[in-house]
């Protein structure tokens, strides 16, 4: 579609196979003309052509925080929701990117990665706040923080320290709110 970025590194994000498979070649832009949103990739055995001047539908996590898009579903269904109101530019975005082209919702292993990754965050701050309780050492307290840092899905921690300051994770899970509460420096990891 645009053979003129083919050889622009910021054109290239590293994806794993399975999201940069269901991506493929879909691209939507909002035309520059009406503003409409129009799907410019070619039907399956049609040839591309030059696609009409307009702004990215799909997210580009190179200039855009994704997550100023949704949220992740801690409560229950760990699936991610747009914040944006209906038939707003910024809803269609992440419907765009997170329903139709990476579909991060309908693959159920990701689902149930994310609820692992919110157990395990939620137990090595339990283990990090109780050993600084305990006095340990800072050089001890570092390894639990870089284990943290290094836990799978890091979307997971974002959200979990986002909801926490946006007060709405205690209604969530009251035990980790208090977790975040005690150890407040983790806001910052």
């Amino acid at each position: 579609l645009y053979p003129e970025m083919c050889f622009c590194w910021e054109n290239y994000v590293y994806a794993c196979g399975k999201c940069n498979g269901p991506k493929g070649d879909q691209f939507a832009v909002f035309r520059a003309d009406n503003g409409e949103f129009c799907i410019v990739s070619p039907s399956t055995g049609q040839q591309a052509t030059q696609p009409p001047a307009g702004d990215d539908v799909l997210i580009n996590p190179r200039r855009e925080d994704p997550l100023d898009y949704v949220m992740l579903d801690l409560k229950s269904t760990f699936k991610f929701v747009s914040i944006a109101d209906a038939g707003t530019r910024e809803y269609k975005k992440a419907e765009y990117t997170y329903q139709t082209v990476l579909r991060l919702n309908e693959r159920e292993y990701l689902r149930l990665a994310r609820i692992k990754a919110f157990g395990n965050y939620k137990a090595r701050l339990y283990h990090y706040t109780d050993r600084k309780n305990r006095g340990a050492a800072q050089s001890e307290l570092d390894i639990l923080i870089s284990g943290i840092k290094g836990e799978s899905h890091p979307t997971v921690w974002k959200e979990m320290q986002r909801q926490y300051s946006m007060g709405i994770l205690q209604g969530i899970d009251a035990d980790l709110a208090n977790l975040f509460l005690q150890s407040p420096e983790a806001l910052a990891w």
